[in-house]
C-alpha cells in the first residue's frame, strides 16, 4: 500500500527532504491533521480514542521495533528514525520488559532448588 502510495507522488515528493504524507489539499500533512486522522481511526476500529495518543504510537512503535529486531536495529538508527537531538533520550527505549525480568528471576529461582 505504501509502494501504491509513492507511485502517486511526483518526482520531487520522492526527494528525500520534502514531506512525504498530504492533505486533501495537496499540502504537507501537519500534527493537527495527523492527530484527527489517528483519533478518527481509533474510533473506526471501536477502540477508546481517548485513551490513545500518538506519543503512545510513537513510543509503542520504538518499543516493538527494538524488541522485535534487537540483531538488526542499532540505537543510533532508533534515534535518526524518532528524531531525537539525544542519545539518551532514545535509550529509553531499550528498557528490560516486564517478562525479560520475570524470566531472569524465575531462571535465579530454579538454579536455587
Amino acid at each position: 500500500m505504501f509502494q501504491e502510495y509513492r507511485l502517486q507522488l511526483s518526482e520531487q515528493q520522492n526527494h528525500y527532504s520534502e514531506p512525504i504524507f498530504y492533505n486533501k489539499n495537496n499540502k504537507q500533512l501537519n500534527p493537527r491533521g495527523l492527530h484527527k486522522i489517528f483519533k478518527e481511526t481509533l474510533d473506526r476500529a471501536g477502540l477508546p480514542s481517548h485513551r490513545f495518543s500518538l506519543h503512545h504510537l510513537r513510543h509503542t512503535f520504538a518499543t516493538l521495533l527494538l524488541q522485535e529486531n534487537k540483531d538488526k536495529v542499532d540505537l543510533r538508527t532508533l534515534q535518526e528514525l524518532l528524531g531525537h537531538e539525544s542519545l539518551a533520550t532514545t535509550s529509553m527505549y531499550t528498557h528490560i520488559d516486564f517478562e525479560q525480568k520475570k524470566r531472569a528471576i524465575n531462571s535465579f529461582l530454579i538454579g536455587q532448588k
